[in-house]
């Protein structure tokens, strides 16, 4: 019967335990960093859910700082707790947590948020901070050292970048809430700020932030994540289970959270979508580890018995390891004695090292050479005497050296281009770091220095350690190089100089020949008596020969200033070279040498060249060579050589040149015997030219010469084949050529009413004493201005464009002329340009300012007139082509 009673007494407690229990409120503490009320009204929901959800069982929320919640810990007051992952590893070790019933998932713009994380930032506006290297140098706010999101994420990011910490980094710590440290930042209390992900997007929501006012830093941009973030995702906030809570209590808890709907009014009221299965915490706890922050910011006490019972095989194994020494013991003295042995040659090479080493200092005195390493993740720097020497300091002077003193130092405008080496250099792109960059010296002036290096030591993934390299003072040099610069603008000024000075040379000396030639070849025409013509026929050779030296000395200043051009268009070569002979008939014969050619039958008929440039060449190597022959005769010969090669050589009977003298007769001003020059004439820049023009052609020009038996000039040029059929002239549009490269010889019938424009009396008379005879009708003009006038005011069939003139020149007053005429809507009338000018340029300026072709004076009556003619010519056609 007692047995009976016991077990009924038992059964009454046991029940009533359970309604007792039963009665109890489950209390949910949550960790509270704003105001204890706000905290409740956003979380009172959940706990009338969860009410609901176990069949009546009351649940209690209370919202707690961190010392609050861990006093109700420590009496067992609270049964369930949401708070932060940190928090959570915390309680965990010292309360010892059954673990985590569910994981946090909050919203943000309804889009579910399955982690959170750290942001970095700072005004937009500031330009010096702009990685995450940059951050550590400056002043950091943040909630507190206890806040995963607000501190220890950014850190932790910092810290495996190799960027933490810095002797210049301070820390401002504004306590909760977060929007403190983004007050901070913007008031300039601090220069960058560690706030948690979503507390920027919700100021800006809550229009208490700017958008675009602060600049996220090391931004990841994850996919389906909608919020700014600094570093990796981390688990949201853990709903853990107290030990002494039943576990069929947590299990049906547990079951009540992951089984809220987002739509729930537990979960509208909250700003969340619900909760997940439990997250892995593991990360957070690495994180805490890292930065040895609590509970793992202290040293456990070590026993002896914890090293014997943790150590316990090992040590076996140690004291089996002294007896295998112990018995092996002889043998090590037996080796001990080889050691010896290695030793000493160790020594030697120790001694041979130094040797070496010695070496390499010697060199680096020689060269007068800084050396420096830098550990490229720390800023550790470390320098020699001599680098500190280069900026004017010792060693002593600047120490301790690191990234910054360098940084101090260095011209800031060289920043930029040395960090786009380094990055080259680091990503292996170029072998070597090379970089001029400007330093500071102690005096005040700017040192110019070489920085060469290299990386010697990289991390396990790749990124650079060490790297070392020397610094070499190139002032003197950059000082040369400025008194280059400086020797090639006025060497460039004095080119100009000396073109100007012959253009107008040109001018100058052109103008007066145009007269002298131009009324030497109308006496010429005229009726005269014997001794009347040998003066007339000196006048005008005495005038070719100043006219063939001007266009000596402007063809070599063209070729020295690199303004020679060359063609590269259809050449009927057999034409050129039979026609070229054929203007030194006269010559010859009146000097009694017989003149031949000789074209090889393998000489193609049509090549590509320069048709002007490759005459001119002949036109010298003949006339010397008849020039200097007094009996006997000059061959020109033609062949074709391998390839596209063509050879023309030039024999001749003469004295020949000695030996001495062969290379010297190509140089400028310079003849074979000076007595030449005064029985022949000339300057002797006829064989410079042609030399210089052979290069051009990508040709040679030899000599070989035997004294007293005569010389030969070869012409070697490559002239590769044209293989169309050829037709026309080989010349078009040059600067005394007809722009459309024939001449038309026939007359022009009818009066032909032309306008002479030109300011010097002389040149009038002769134009008007070449035109005489012929169909020609003249009205003149003395500048521009009265050319205008007159054209405006009559109708002229052709213009004679003199292009020096005082009041308007040729260029304007052909501009005025052919705007006049589009705005009439007249036809084009010819204007052909008079220019004593020669240079290339001149050319493309009468060309651009609307003549349709120029002569360059002196003039030639039969080259007027052909001009005259061809133009009036297309004017009065009606199939011609404008020009």
């Amino acid at each position: 019967m007692s047995n009976y009673l016991r077990l009924f007494c038992l059964l009454l407690t046991l029940a009533w335990s359970g309604w007792a229990w039963a009665d109890d409120p489950l209390v949910v503490g949550v960790l509270s960093f704003r105001s204890a009320s706000e905290t409740k009204v956003r979380w009172q929901p959940l706990a009338d859910y969860l009410s609901r959800s176990l069949n009546g069982r009351s649940v209690e929320l209370i919202a707690e700082n961190f010392t609050q919640l861990e006093e109700r810990l420590h009496r067992n007051e609270i049964h369930f707790v949401l708070t932060n992952p940190t928090h959570y590893i915390q309680l965990r070790q010292k309360n010892s947590l059954s673990g985590v019933l569910a994981t946090l998932i909050p919203k943000a713009n309804d889009v579910a948020m399955y982690g959170f994380g750290g942001v970095i930032f700072t005004l937009s506006e500031r330009n010096d901070i702009v990685t995450l290297k940059d951050v550590v140098d400056h002043r950091i706010a943040a909630v507190s050292e206890s806040s995963l999101g607000g501190y220890q994420m950014q850190v932790y990011e910092l810290f495996s970048l190799g960027h933490w910490p810095s002797r210049q980094t301070s820390m401002l710590f504004t306590g909760m809430p977060q929007d403190n440290v983004v007050t901070a930042v913007l008031s300039g209390k601090a220069d960058v700020g560690f706030v948690r992900t979503g507390v920027i997007e919700g100021m800006i929501r809550d229009k208490t932030l700017a958008p675009h006012r602060l600049r996220v830093l090391n931004n990841q941009n994850l996919p389906g994540f909608p919020q700014a973030i600094s570093t990796t995702l981390y688990p949201e906030w853990p709903f853990v289970a107290l030990p002494h809570v039943d576990p069929r209590v947590a299990r049906k808890v547990a079951s009540s959270l992951l089984n809220l709907d987002s739509d729930n009014e537990a979960a509208v009221a909250a700003g969340i979508v619900g909760f997940g299965i439990p997250a892995d915490y593991s990360p957070v706890e690495n994180v805490i580890r890292t930065l040895r922050l609590p509970p793992y910011d202290s040293i456990p006490n070590i026993t002896m018995m914890d090293v014997w019972k943790r150590y316990r095989e090992p040590m076996v194994a140690a004291v089996l390891s002294l007896l295998i020494i112990a018995v092996l013991g002889v043998r090590l003295w037996w080796m001990n004695q080889r050691l010896i042995k290695a030793n000493k040659e160790a020594d030697h090479a120790v001694a041979r090292l130094a040797v070496e080493r010695q070496r390499f200092s010697d060199i680096l005195w020689g060269t007068n050479a800084g050396t420096w390493e830098w550990n490229v993740q720390t800023g550790e720097t470390r320098v020699n005497e001599r680098w500190a020497e280069i900026i004017g300091y010792s060693l002593n002077d600047i120490e301790p050296v690191d990234v910054h003193t360098w940084l101090r130092l260095a011209h800031p405008e060289d920043f930029k281009h040395s960090e786009q080496l380094l990055h080259q250099h680091f990503s292996g792109r170029v072998e070597f770091y090379a970089c001029e960059v400007r330093m500071r010296h102690k005096e005040g002036h700017w040192v110019w220095v070489l920085d060469r290096g290299r990386v010697v030591s990289r991390s396990e993934d790749g990124r650079p350690l060490w790297m070392s390299g020397t610094s070499t003072d190139i002032t003197p040099l950059k000082e040369m190089e400025a008194t280059l610069r400086q020797a090639k603008v006025d060497a460039d000024a004095a080119n100009r100089a000396k073109s100007e000075f012959l253009a107008t040379m040109s001018h100058e000396i052109r103008t007066p020949l145009n007269s002298i030639l131009g009324m030497s070849e109308l006496l010429q025409e005229s009726d005269l008596n014997g001794t009347q013509r040998r003066y007339v026929k000196t006048l005008n050779s005495s005038g070719e020969a100043l006219l063939a030296i001007v266009n000596d000395v402007l063809d070599l200043s063209k070729i020295e200033a690199g303004q020679l051009t060359l063609e590269h268009r259809p050449v009927d070569l057999h034409r050129l070279i039979i026609e070229t002979v054929e203007l030194f008939a006269f010559n010859a014969a009146e000097k009694g040498i017989k003149l031949s050619h000789q074209i090889g039958t393998q000489v193609p008929e049509s090549v590509l060249g320069d048709a002007t440039r490759l005459r001119q060449v002949l036109l010298n190597l003949i006339g010397n060579a008849i020039k200097f022959t007094s009996h006997g005769m000059v061959l020109v010969q033609v062949e074709a050589l391998s390839g596209d090669w063509i050879a023309l050589a030039v024999t001749d009977t003469g004295p020949g040149i000695e030996a001495e003298m062969r290379d010297a007769i190509f140089q400028p001003f310079t003849q074979a015997d000076t007595s030449i020059t005064r029985k022949h004439g000339g300057t002797g820049l006829g064989l410079t030219i042609c030399r210089h023009m052979a290069g051009m052609m990508g040709g040679t020009i030899d000599l070989e010469s035997d004294l007293g038996h005569g010389s030969t000039f070869t012409f070697r040029v490559p002239l590769p084949r044209f293989h169309n059929e050829f037709s026309g002239s080989d010349e078009q549009g040059t600067v005394d050529q007809l722009a459309s490269g024939w001449v038309a010889t026939d007359r022009v019938q009818g009066d032909i009413k032309i306008l002479l424009v030109d300011d010097t009396e002389e040149n009038i008379l002769v134009v008007k004493a070449y035109l005489q005879n012929g169909p020609y009708w003249l009205e003149t003009g003395y500048d521009g201005v009265e050319a205008v006038e007159k054209f405006k005011a009559e109708r002229f069939d052709l213009v004679l464009m003199d292009i020096q003139m005082p009041n308007m020149d040729g260029y304007e007053a052909t501009r005025r002329i052919r705007a006049w005429e589009r705005e009439c809507q007249a036809p084009s009338t010819p204007i052909i340009a008079l220019t004593a000018h020669a240079m290339a340029e001149e050319s493309e300026k009468i060309k651009a300012a609307g003549c349709d072709m120029h002569l360059t004076k002196p003039i030639r009556k039969k080259r007027l007139v052909e001009a005259i003619n061809q133009s009036c010519r297309r004017r009065f056609s009606p199939t011609r082509s404008s020009f």
